[in-house]
């Protein structure tokens, strides 16, 4: 119990409550024959695209079309599955007179924005080129318009590699293209602000490795520290192509060998290398083997940050030896120093998917085939399927995405699936994926990103209108469920003429909770609550921390979290709905507090939506709002009062029955004008007389009857009481604690 106390953390709730964006209109469609498009429909072309996460669940999608000239465009599409740029997508090139433009690739600026690098030959030969766009679909500042030219070596320059510096700025590997059997290895340094950084060269960037030969088809991964780790196959020995690779700090050094160090120089080609980081600034580097004579094999190695072979790779580690043809096409990391590894594989005689989980100490992960057998079959449908791209899942996993001819031989459509760390797929997919896109028409090898919640957006090229060629996206959850299929809740609202202590709150429904689907058995319904108190309730056994997912504890004080970005949520369960297929729902949910003058402090609440079995779930954003005591306090009747000469004044009065009564407010005044306050509060009661010593004949006496004062008055102070009393009389005003400040739902979206 003690580490799950570690886990509940205080809730931010003033921070959320301060939130407030408009809630986007929810647009990715449940259905693989629509999407959502990204491009101009009038685009035809056939360049890669290359996308990212825009550290908000949404993406933003970078590619090369010719409507006027080939140029390059850049799309951003919400969390929502709502394009937010211009229709069609932002110019990112102008000025480049509309030149050939390919091999286009993508990394994330680190702030919201996408950092674009492509060949280009608008100055006759190809040279590589970057550019910088922002969250808000407009250049950087200090990018030129139709780009930042990295390279003017004065030969063709092509097949870029891109990866982030961790400041804004990106390092771009290419390959120079001397002569038919000498390719060169470079590498170009642009910072955040679009200018080449001091040590880096403006007309190359720096070497990698100029050895002669063919060195080709470069890789790379950050190194952690502003460099990156290139990996590329190599001709040098004159006999069969080796897998090099070399690390290139963020000043253009370059500290291991000079051309690089040897990765795998086995008899036969080792080619098409593909890397990942470990986490630790080095890399783990997976190629296609030739070695054994007669198939392609899978091989990895694991490099440190001073590249050498990591502790238990002392020689690379056999990934793949299935008696067939396989090529690594994917690597990511799994987390914890090791990797899984993608593969187009030849098995059954037609392409299928395999993936291999290799530790941070060089073996197969334990449970999953090994070597021989090559992995677990992601997909192995009829038909092709081929390219597989992947990520992590955030989780030890893998969400891989590939294009795939199962229902048409003659064309490709999307499919995905997840694998968790322990090699099977996970809650709520099915086996050989999901469809992502059977739209008609040819889709094109995809390109996946994190949606931030642990599934994915995927973007890919399509010609189901063809001849025109455009870019669509989908997201897909971590559950494998396309679109949102989570609730979504409407607002958190007071409820009126009550004593306070509570909201309405009121949701939509989940996708899947139709009819005759009956997708969603259950809402739960979850209140903010410090981790502070979270952690006392369980540690004194009046509660317990349920796992993601798993039903609340009847009976018992059931606490879960959940984290949005870096920070972690801590959650009370406060009760249920049960599904009806309905379009909405709403519940009146109790609050700790209630709006007060000086303080109006927000419940913040979640709805979550689980199905008639299994582990998969599915929240809603969170959202807040607060509650108001509504009724004031009846006046206190009947209200008499007594001389008694020598005594003083005797009042009495009737007792309320408020529920959240407190007490009565007795003031004493020299006519019947005058005003309450605190110079002239003779007594504070809880019963109902009170004797007066100081009363005279002449006193005038008012009464409040009050509850705890924490709403805001109709004059915005706290509120007043305002009857009055006149000795040996009964005539009284009202005596009331006004709330008249309708409280309404506030947003809290975390986006």
């Amino acid at each position: 119990m003690r580490s799950r106390l570690r886990m509940l953390a205080p809730l931010a709730a003033a921070a959320l409550a301060a939130l407030t964006p408009g809630r986007a209109v929810a647009a990715w469609p449940h259905d693989p024959s629509v999407n959502v498009l990204a491009s101009s429909t009038t685009v035809y072309g056939g360049s890669p695209i290359g996308q990212v996460s825009d550290g908000a669940g949404g993406v933003i999608v970078a590619w090369v079309d010719n409507r006027a000239g080939y140029e390059v465009y850049a799309q951003r599409t919400s969390s929502a599955g709502a394009p937010e740029w211009t229709p069609g997508g932002v110019l990112v090139s102008t000025g480049s007179g509309g030149a050939l433009k390919g091999s286009l690739v993508a990394t994330s600026d680190g702030g919201g924005g996408i950092l674009i690098a492509w060949a280009d030959s608008r100055n006759g030969n190809a040279d590589i080129y970057a550019q910088r766009v922002t969250g808000s679909g407009a250049i950087a500042a200090g990018w030129a318009a139709s780009g930042v030219r990295l390279s003017t070596l004065g030969v063709d320059d092509g097949r870029p590699q891109i990866v982030s510096d961790g400041a804004g700025g990106a390092i771009v590997a290419y390959v120079s293209f001397y002569s038919g059997s000498d390719y060169d290895i470079y590498a170009q340094h642009v910072n955040a602000s679009g200018a080449i950084p001091a040590g880096w060269n403006p007309s190359f960037g720096a070497p990698v490795c100029i050895i002669v030969g063919i060195e080709d088809n470069p890789q790379l991964s950050s190194d952690g520290a502003g460099g990156a780790i290139i990996t590329w196959e190599d001709d040098r020995s004159g006999t069969n192509y080796d897998i090099y690779a070399a690390r290139i700090t963020s000043a253009g050094a370059l500290p291991w060998a000079v051309g690089g160090v040897v990765v795998d120089a086995s008899v036969n080609d080792q080619r098409l290398p593909v890397i990942t980081s470990d986490g630790n600034g080095g890399a783990i580097i997976t190629w296609e083997d030739r070695r054994s004579g007669s198939n392609l094999d899978v091989y990895a190695l694991r490099l440190t940050a001073s590249g050498t072979n990591a502790v238990g790779w002392t020689f690379s580690v056999p990934i793949c030896t299935a008696s067939d043809d396989d090529q690594p096409t994917a690597i990511v990391t799994d987390g914890s120093g090791g990797a899984l590894i993608a593969m187009s594989s030849r098995r059954s005689g037609v392409t299928d998917i395999y993936l291999q989980h290799v530790t941070g100490a060089g073996s197969v992960a334990a449970g999953w085939p090994n070597a021989s057998i090559g992995g677990v079959a992601a997909c192995a449908a009829a038909g092709v399927q081929d390219f597989p791209s992947a990520i992590s899942d955030g989780a030890g996993g893998a969400i891989l995405a590939w294009r795939d001819a199962r229902y048409n031989g003659n064309s490709y459509d999307v499919f995905a699936t997840r694998i968790t760390g322990s090699g099977s797929p996970a809650a709520g997919w099915v086996a050989d994926g999901v469809p992502v896109c059977i739209a008609n028409g040819d889709q094109y090898p995809a390109q996946l990103c994190s949606d931030g919640s642990g599934g994915a957006i995927i973007s890919w090229g399509d010609n189901r209108n063809a001849p025109a060629y455009g870019v669509y996206a989908q997201r897909i959850d971590r559950f494998g469920d396309l679109g949102n299929a989570e609730p979504s809740i409407l607002q958190v609202k007071d409820v009126p003429n009550d004593q306070g202590g509570s909201v309405k709150l009121s949701w939509s429904a989940s996708y899947l909770d139709n009819d005759p689907q009956f997708g969603i058995a259950n809402y739960w319904i979850w209140r903010s609550v410090p981790g502070s108190i979270a952690n006392a309730a369980i540690a004194a056994g009046r509660g317990v921390l349920a796992e993601d997912g798993v039903a609340p504890r009847p009976g018992t004080r059931t606490f879960r979290t959940t984290t949005l970005g870096a920070t972690t949520y801590s959650w009370e369960y406060v009760g249920s709905q049960v599904a009806q297929a309905f379009a909405s729902y709403s519940m009146v949910v109790s609050t700790t507090s209630d709006s007060m003058s000086g303080s109006n402090p927000y419940t913040v609440l979640m709805v979550e939506a689980k199905p008639p079995s299994g582990n998969a779930y599915w929240t809603s954003a969170p959202d807040s709002g607060y509650s108001v005591d509504n009724v004031s306090p009846a006046t206190p009747a009947p209200f008499t009062g007594e001389w008694l000469r020598d005594s003083g004044t005797l009042l009495q009065w009737g007792a309320n029955q408020e529920p959240d009564f407190s007490a009565y407010h007795l003031h004493r005044g020299g006519d019947a004008s005058f005003v309450p306050n605190p110079g002239n509060l003779i007594a504070v009661e809880s019963g109902t007389s009170y004797l007066d010593p100081l009363g005279t004949v002449n006193s005038f006496y008012k009464l409040a009857a009050l509850v705890p004062c924490r709403a805001l008055c109709r004059s915005g102070s706290r509120c007043r009481a305002t009857p009055r009393f006149r000795s040996r009389s009964t005539t009284r005003r009202d005596a009331r604690c006004a709330r008249s400040r309708r409280a309404r739902g506030r947003r809290a979206i975390t986006t």
